[in-house]
């Protein structure tokens, strides 16, 4: 068969029509397969998720542009930033919470904004006028709400809290403790006794 794709002809008689319906056949029979229409339809689920995506630090975020900025280089920066600022917020809060940006205890604000996609410096505007929290105050906030899925999720039947710290991200158990606490009132073990009461 390779020759009559190389050659076109075969003892003097044209088969390229006959290697043309096989292809036509293939492209069909390819382009109509449930893997080939799973994917299309997955990644149309993906974009729709994005767009339906449900900001769940929403208390964190100012939207508003009522903003008075005096450093030139901020400035500079506002009208591109601004114009994609809720594109910003949805992309910084799906990655840090479905992606789990912030496991890695040394992530840093450029390792996020590569993962991102976006400039360091956009990040860096986004968090100092448009979020009522710095950088590292969000990552301990994601890492917390991170620790309280696991343990919703019965991490703490099987595992110690020194170890739901390190998976959260925290890099020394006390730090963990400690934020948990000043964030939910509790610590990890009594709200854990709370979640399997309910």
């Amino acid at each position: 068969m390779f020759d009559v794709f190389v050659s076109g002809f075969s003892h003097g008689t044209s088969y390229l029509w006959i290697s043309a319906i096989i292809s036509c056949v293939l492209f069909f029979k390819i382009l109509l397969t449930d893997e080939v229409l799973f994917l299309t339809h997955k990644n149309l689920n993906k974009e729709e998720r994005k767009d339906n995506f449900e900001l769940v630090f929403d208390d964190l975020w100012i939207s508003s542009n009522d903003i008075a900025i005096d450093n030139i280089e901020d400035l500079k920066l506002q009208e591109r930033v601004e114009s994609n600022l809720s594109a910003y917020i949805r992309k910084v809060e799906i990655m840090a919470l479905e992606h789990f940006c912030f496991r890695n205890p040394s992530v840093s604000m450029r390792d996020f904004a590569i993962s991102l996609g976006i400039p360091k410096s956009h990040l860096l505007y986004l968090f100092k006028y448009h979020s009522g929290v710095n950088f590292i105050e969000f990552k301990k906030t994601v890492r917390i709400y991170d620790a309280i899925s696991l343990i919703e999720s019965g991490y703490l039947n099987l595992n110690t809290v020194e170890s739901l710290s390190e998976k959260a991200g925290f890099s020394s158990c006390n730090a963990f403790l400690k934020s948990f606490k000043e964030i939910t009132d509790v610590d990890p073990q009594d709200y854990n006794a709370i979640v399997k009461k309910i």
